[in-house]
């Protein structure tokens, strides 16, 4: 079978497919009755786009069903998708997947520039806070993939997937909320600074023994992710299903 060729998905691609992935998570949290099912591993290789790229969300065999706000004892998931009080506490709410959902966006807009797939070692929600510091991501996407038009969509995008990835729940918006801020309708809040990248940031301010540094590390990984976190990419399945992948460099011969 010949090499398929990997091809990059343009901006108005990427959003409707954003887009349907929400109301996906906005059934889960508020359609599926009572009560609520958390699915607490979404990432992007759990998506599947159909032969009309429609998204699909898959693999549910972390999924719970949800009452109130519980504590589980045991914490499984994706690190990187995780949020903080899941890992630390164990914590499980519908903000759990708020947060998933704020790494994929930041992932799937990280993945159209140039700096989110090469920085493998930098996750996508320092490089989209950076970025945002910096307002220069006219100047680090790839011009093939969108156009001027649409930055202003992909800038309230990025704030949105800042906001949904703060560091305490209450700071994240309900999905629906997303919805409404994707589709303009509702206002954008000014996201915190993720609250990992002030923790990592103090820690390389100070010295360490060798544990605190192990510990700092840790404390990083949870909230950046894996290496992968870095960027994210589309690519289509050799065997003709469209899936999301997560992917280290999407332009890379090695990759």
């Amino acid at each position: 079978m010949p090499e398929m060729r990997r091809e990059q998905l343009d901006w108005s691609s990427r959003f409707r497919i954003i887009h349907g992935i929400t109301q996906g998570i906005i059934y889960l949290h508020t359609h599926s009755g009572k009560p609520t099912i958390v699915h607490l591993d979404l990432k992007p290789d759990i998506l599947l786009l159909d032969s009309d790229m429609n998204p699909k969300i898959g693999d549910f065999g972390l999924a719970k069903v949800l009452k109130d706000d519980e504590v589980n004892a045991s914490v499984r998931g994706t690190l990187g998708y995780m949020p903080p009080e899941y890992i630390v506490e164990g914590v499980i709410s519908v903000k759990n997947d708020v947060y998933g959902f704020g790494v994929t966006l930041l992932e799937t807009i990280s993945g159209m520039s140039d700096s989110g797939r090469d920085a493998r070692h930098q996750a996508s929600i320092e490089w989209a806070w950076n970025v945002r510091l910096s307002g220069g991501i006219h100047k680090l996407l790839d011009p093939s993939l969108c156009d001027e038009s649409q930055l202003k969509e992909i800038k309230r995008c990025m704030e949105i997937g800042l906001l949904c990835t703060q560091n305490k729940p209450s700071d994240r918006p309900t999905m629906p909320d997303v919805l409404e801020m994707l589709q303009g309708k509702k206002k954008v809040p000014t996201p915190k600074q993720p609250g990992y990248i002030k923790r990592v940031r103090a820690a390389g301010r100070h010295k360490q023994p060798a544990g605190g540094r192990a510990a700092a590390a840790a404390s990083g990984a949870a909230g950046a992710g894996r290496e992968a976190a870095a960027g994210a990419g589309w690519e289509a399945a050799a065997d003709g299903q469209h899936v999301l992948f997560l992917l280290f460099s999407v332009l890379c011969d090695e990759c």
